[in-house]
């Protein structure tokens, strides 16, 4: 019977999963979690090695360049190559352009730092539709676009095992909103997500569920996006001058969640969205390119 192992990696009192599939004469990685965390990767690591990344962010990637050094080819999707390779724009665009937006622990960039490990270079990209057969299993890749532009899920053939990365949020992460940098993008993944028939889903920060609930899980993230934008738009509605902190804290209520820099890049995502519509956002959106611009 072919195995998945799920590997907890503890972070700020929540956590993060990777996975491995041991199979013929090597094992596939799916993510590598936490740098700092190699112990749990030693049993996996005597024979060939195929590492896959569902996205590039930081919290996922942590053991991908020591991965690399031992061996396994880096499998990720081109979206996400500049989370990969560059950790400075990293940190800027997902966390140091939000500074003023949300009280940002001091210790969150150290966390990062220590955290992302060292930096990695795609091997082979992935496209959607491709199947990848490494080590005698065999996954499908789904590109599902919205929580970063280099998304995947990757379903494995024999044990119907469907690995979603961070792309099925459902309601959001723990405490927060979903996360998404394309609104659109995001709803059509889910609708695509909803679609699929698996027997197991795994998830990067949720408990493995059963199938037969990935398509509530998917409407409950496209329901949420829904409202997420429906509370953006009732704060500009009756602002003239628009604060992304004043209203990335109006959101997070109305939505009973916590602010972070999730909820930051989130708000931003439909800010961009809305801009047509709501030309007062425009400062916003310039005052974020500039911060963008200087790493």
């Amino acid at each position: 019977m072919l195995e998945i192992r799920v590997l907890r990696h503890p972070y700020l009192n929540i956590y993060v999963n990777s996975f491995v599939l041991p199979g013929q004469d090597g094992a596939v990685f799916i993510d590598s979690g936490l740098n700092g965390n190699a112990h749990l990767l030693a049993p996996f690591m005597n024979e060939g090695k195929a590492l896959i990344a569902t996205h590039g962010h930081w919290d996922h990637i942590g053991l991908h360049s020591y991965l690399v050094e031992k061996g396994a080819a880096l499998y990720a999707h081109k979206g996400d190559r500049k989370y990969l390779e560059n950790h400075p724009w990293h940190w800027q665009d997902l966390f140091g352009q939000y500074r003023e937006d949300f009280d940002l622990p001091p210790a969150r960039e150290t966390v990062f730092r220590d955290s992302v490990g060292g930096q990695a270079s795609i091997d082979c990209e992935i496209t959607d539709g491709q199947k990848l057969s490494l080590y005698g299993r065999t996954l499908t890749v789904y590109h599902t676009p919205g929580h970063s532009d280099g998304s995947v899920c990757l379903l494995e053939e024999q044990t119907g095992a469907l690995f979603t990365g961070d792309s099925l949020m459902g309601k959001g992460f723990f405490t927060g909103l979903p996360q998404y940098t394309d609104p659109t993008a995001y709803r059509a993944s889910m609708q695509r997500l909803k679609g699929l028939s698996a027997d197991t889903v795994y998830s990067c920060h949720n408990e493995p569920m059963a199938g037969n609930l990935l398509a509530n899980k998917a409407q409950d993230g496209i329901d949420t996006t829904n409202q997420t934008e429906a509370a953006v738009k009732q704060y500009l509605e009756k602002t003239k001058n628009p604060v992304l902190r004043d209203l990335t804290a109006f959101v997070c209520t109305k939505l009973g969640k916590t602010v972070g820099g999730g909820a930051c890049v989130t708000v931003m995502a439909h800010l961009h969205e809305l801009a047509e519509e709501y030309p007062q956002v425009l400062p916003i959106l310039k005052s974020h390119e500039e911060a963008m611009q200087h790493v």
